[in-house]
C-alpha cells in the first residue's frame, strides 16, 4: 500500500464481493479493503453489515475526494498525529 500523501485523487471504490470492498488511488494502488469478516458478519446480519460497508466506503471517498487529499487540509492540520 502506498502512504496518503502519495496517494492521487480521486479515489474510486469497487465492490469485489459480497465480502470485500476495496479503495483504490487514481493510479490503481489499493488504499484499503473493508472486510465484512472483521465486522462479526453472520447470516442474520449479513445484508445489514453489507449496507453499512458500502456507506462506510462511500464516506471514505467523499471526504477524501472532496477535501483535496493532503494538499486540501490547512496548514495548521498538516502534521498533526493523533493523540
Amino acid at each position: 500500500m502506498t502512504s496518503i500523501k502519495d496517494a492521487p485523487l480521486p479515489w474510486t471504490m469497487v465492490q469485489n464481493s459480497w465480502q470485500y470492498t476495496t479503495i483504490y488511488d487514481a493510479t490503481g494502488e489499493v488504499i484499503c479493503r473493508l472486510d465484512l469478516e472483521d465486522w462479526g458478519v453472520n447470516e442474520e446480519n449479513q445484508y445489514d453489515l453489507e449496507q453499512r460497508q458500502e456507506m462506510v466506503a462511500q464516506l471514505i471517498l467523499h471526504s477524501v475526494n472532496k477535501s483535496g487529499g493532503l494538499d486540501g487540509l490547512h496548514d495548521d492540520v498538516k502534521g498533526q498525529s493523533n493523540p
